[in-house]
């Protein structure tokens, strides 16, 4: 028998965007920008390629990208974060997972993982970070066209 209660996780809408983000402080650059909205979260992907090897790896395998409310009002920068979707899935792996070779200039990563349907909206704000070290860096805006 059918379960009418069995719901998939379709996308239902997809935003892209191709401009490149610049992150200088530590080193890396957006490239694209991929939001997929789910019924049960928003599932992202963040390709970035390292700009400056010196910079990216000082961070030690700790960059991280966060989504944030430019609207808080918080002062504790873990509280300004975006909800995390409910899969609560997130990661970063090297576009082509094969290579093991040093990390150089021009290497490509990708950030995937999920937030919360509540931060729906045109424009997202990206914040990087070190996970390792709670250090912020810049932070950048951009606007989703959908695809």
């Amino acid at each position: 028998a059918r379960n009418p209660l069995r719901l998939k996780s379709a996308e239902l809408h997809k935003f892209v965007y191709n401009e490149p983000l610049e992150f200088p402080s530590v080193g890396v650059q957006i490239t694209k920008v991929v939001l997929s909205v789910t019924p049960f979260e928003i599932r992202y992907d963040l390709q970035f390629t390292v700009t400056d090897e010196e910079k990216y790896n000082a961070q030690e395998n700790g960059l991280w990208f966060e989504f944030i409310d430019m609207n808080s009002t918080e002062t504790e920068y873990f509280k300004q974060r975006v909800q995390d979707g409910l899969s609560g899935e997130a990661r970063i792996s090297r576009l082509d997972e094969s290579d093991f070779s040093p990390v150089v200039v021009g290497t490509q990563f990708v950030q995937t993982g999920t937030i919360g349907l509540n931060a729906l909206n045109d424009i997202y704000t990206i914040r990087a970070c070190n996970s390792w070290k709670e250090t912020r860096y810049e932070t950048v805006q951009f606007q989703v066209n959908e695809q």
